[in-house]
């Protein structure tokens, strides 16, 4: 895949990077905040984020609160519907929530997506683990392994 950020780049560079290739499409929000931050300008992260899903992105990063107590239960949903809902006939880009994720909190991360269909960066956790990255990444398989055997005998799958 490719990582690119419109902001920084251009709505462009989605469209230009599909074109030439069929590599799938992560559109970062870095610098995005400039434009969805101040409320009154009417520039939300869910047009942001259906703007990237009509010209190609496969994978878009949610807003910095996404699943945590910060956040506006209505803005996460409307973006969630940006990335999976109508337009009927358009792909699906899958949300990836960011922002400081930990294993502990895995259900909830499902319970905000509404589904399993989602991307988590656990950088930080993972990079920071006073006991290595590799432990740091075990963990999450565990809480997913933890919440898959939960919910038995059928197990989690994404929405659609």
């Amino acid at each position: 895949g490719v990582l690119v950020s419109i902001h920084a780049q251009g709505l462009s560079i989605i469209s230009e990077v599909a074109r030439r290739t069929e590599l799938a499409i992560l559109s970062h929000n870095t610098c995005g905040d400039a434009l969805t931050r101040a409320t009154g300008w009417g520039a939300g992260d869910a047009v942001v984020a259906l703007v990237q899903r009509a010209v190609g992105a496969d994978l878009v990063v949610s807003p910095g609160p996404f699943a945590t107590r910060y956040q506006d239960p209505g803005i996460a949903h409307e973006f969630l519907q940006a990335c999976r809902g109508l337009p009927a006939g358009w792909r699906q880009s899958m949300p990836i929530i960011q922002g400081g994720k930990r294993p502990e909190h895995l259900a909830d991360y499902i319970e905000h997506c509404e589904s399993t269909d989602f991307m988590i960066i656990a950088a930080t956790w993972v990079d920071e683990h006073p006991e290595g990255m590799e432990a740091g990444a075990r963990q999450f398989r565990e809480a997913w392994e933890v919440l898959d055997d939960q919910s038995a005998p059928v197990a989690l799958r994404p929405a659609g």
